[in-house]
C-alpha cells in the first residue's frame, strides 16, 4: 500500500475548501441537514476551529479535539467523529509514524463539502473561529493513499449500489455507540433513526450529569427501553415514543447521578 507522508504538499491536497469562509458556510449548512446531538455540534465546532491552515484539514488529536469542545475523554470525540463520518459530514483517514517505531498516530480529519459555499460568509466568524492549525509532528506521518488522474485525495467508492445511505449510517454507527447499547437498538431502527434515538439518550443524559459514564449503566438504560417500547406499544401513554424516552432517560440519568453522588460522599 502506498503512503503519503503529512507535510504542506499532502494536506494542500486533501483541503476540501479554497477559504476559511466556504469552511465556515459547509458548517453551517451540515448543522441544517443533519439532526445532530449537542455533543455532535461541539467536536463538530472544535474540528473546524483548527483546521484553518489548510481549510477543512483537522490533524489534531481526538484527545485534544475533545478538550476543546469542553469533554475529557477522547473517546468522547472518537464517537462523535464516527457518528458524523458515517453521515457523510467528514472522512477519516488513519496514519502512522513515517519514522521510527511507525506506530499509528493522528487521524486526518477531513471536513467534507455540503454545497458550493458563497464568499459572502461574515469574515468576522472566521477570525472569532478559527485557532491556527497546529504544526505538523516533528515525525513524519503517513496516511493510505490513491491517486487518480487529477492527482487528488478521493475516497474509492463503493461498487456494490444496492447499500442504502441508511444502511451505511447503521455500519457506521456500529463502530461509534457502545456495543451494549447498539445491540439492543439496532434491531428496532434503522440507520438514521438508531442516530436520532442514540441522540435522545446523550441529550437526556447531559440535561443531568454528563460525567454519567453510558457503558457502566448501559443496561439500566436499554431497560428502561424496553420499558417504555412495551407501554408504548400497549397504547398506555399519549407522548410520542421519543419524547416518552426522553423523559424516561433523563428520569434514570437523575436516579444515577444521586446513586454515584451518594457512593462518592460515602453515603452508601
Amino acid at each position: 500500500m502506498q503512503y503519503l507522508v503529512i507535510n504542506e504538499t499532502t494536506l494542500t491536497q486533501l483541503q476540501t475548501f479554497e477559504s476559511v469562509e466556504q469552511l465556515n458556510e459547509s458548517i453551517k449548512l451540515h448543522k441544517q441537514a443533519h439532526e445532530l446531538t449537542e455533543t455532535d455540534r461541539n467536536i463538530l465546532d472544535a474540528i473546524s476551529r483548527y483546521s484553518c491552515k489548510y481549510a477543512g484539514v483537522c490533524y489534531l488529536s481526538k484527545q485534544k479535539i475533545a478538550e476543546d469542545a469542553g469533554y475529557k475523554s477522547r473517546r468522547t470525540a472518537i464517537r462523535a467523529c464516527n457518528r458524523m463520518e458515517a453521515l457523510g459530514i467528514i472522512e477519516q483517514h488513519e496514519t502512522k509514524r513515517v519514522k521510527g517505531d511507525r506506530r499509528q498516530s493522528v487521524n486526518v480529519i477531513v471536513i467534507k463539502e455540503v454545497a458550493k459555499a458563497s464568499n459572502t460568509t461574515d469574515k468576522g466568524q472566521v477570525t472569532r473561529n478559527c485557532h491556527s492549525q497546529v504544526t505538523a509532528d516533528s515525525h513524519a506521518i503517513e496516511t493510505p493513499y490513491k491517486t487518480n488522474s487529477s492527482n487528488t485525495y478521493k475516497e474509492t467508492v463503493s461498487s456494490d449500489s444496492e447499500i442504502t445511505t441508511d444502511e451505511i449510517i447503521k455500519r457506521g454507527l456500529k463502530n461509534a455507540i457502545p456495543s451494549e447499547i447498539y445491540n439492543v437498538l439496532s434491531p428496532h431502527f434503522g440507520g438514521q433513526e438508531l442516530y436520532d434515538i442514540y441522540g435522545i439518550l446523550l441529550r437526556a443524559k447531559a440535561a443531568i450529569d454528563r460525567s454519567i459514564t453510558l457503558e457502566v449503566h448501559a443496561d439500566k438504560f436499554m431497560t428502561v427501553f424496553y420499558n417504555v417500547k412495551a407501554l408504548y406499544k400497549a397504547g398506555k401513554v399519549r407522548k410520542s415514543l421519543r419524547g416518552l424516552l426522553y423523559a424516561s432517560w433523563e428520569c434514570l440519568s437523575a436516579e444515577i447521578s444521586r446513586q454515584e453522588a451518594a457512593v462518592a460522599m460515602g453515603v452508601m
